[in-house]
């Protein structure tokens, strides 16, 4: 079954560190890939996940002031 996949683009590096960092403590799947092109980003480095985690990770990272961008990446 092919599940929507997201990515969540963060303003600068230092945040998107911070970001993996506490989805690797939180344990949840996701992947560190580059920004697509067709998007611009300070950083260059976004997190791909899967539908399943997209309430869990936004939540988490909202809870520790992290507001990323987040795109269907099927749709940009």
């Amino acid at each position: 079954m092919n599940r929507t996949k997201y990515i969540a683009v963060f303003k600068n590096t230092r945040e998107m560190i911070k970001a993996d960092n506490i989805c690797k403590d939180a344990r949840l799947e996701y992947s560190v890939i580059p920004v697509p092109e067709s998007i611009s980003s300070e950083c260059g480095m976004c997190i791909l996940f899967d539908i399943i985690q997209k309430d869990e990770l936004t939540e988490i990272l909202h809870s520790k002031n992290i507001f990323p961008t987040v795109y269907e990446r099927d749709k940009i």
